[in-house]
């Protein structure tokens, strides 16, 4: 076994996945977290615009909270899709 070949025999070059498959599987994991997560922060939503009809004030104010952490969650998902840091 030569100093460029792996413990396997293959040629180093062949152990380490290329770039381009690295970038494109992370933009891949992105868009899957994001969609997936998405999707659960809808349905969060759809049950607080249920809540927001309730005539209790402190109930009301508590949907208001939630629309706010969402609509934050919504924006760091995007940016993390985006590729960008949070």
């Amino acid at each position: 076994m030569s100093s460029d070949e792996g413990s396997d025999g293959l040629p180093r070059q062949q152990l380490q996945p290329k770039p381009s498959t690295v970038l494109g599987e992370r933009r891949r994991l992105r868009r899957e977290l994001h969609n997936s997560a998405a999707s659960l922060i809808d349905a969060i939503g759809l049950a607080l615009n249920r809540l927001s009809e309730s005539d209790d004030p402190e109930i009301t104010a508590l949907v208001r909270e939630c629309d706010e952490v969402i609509r934050e969650i919504t924006g760091r998902l995007r940016t993390l899709e985006r590729g960008e840091d949070a």
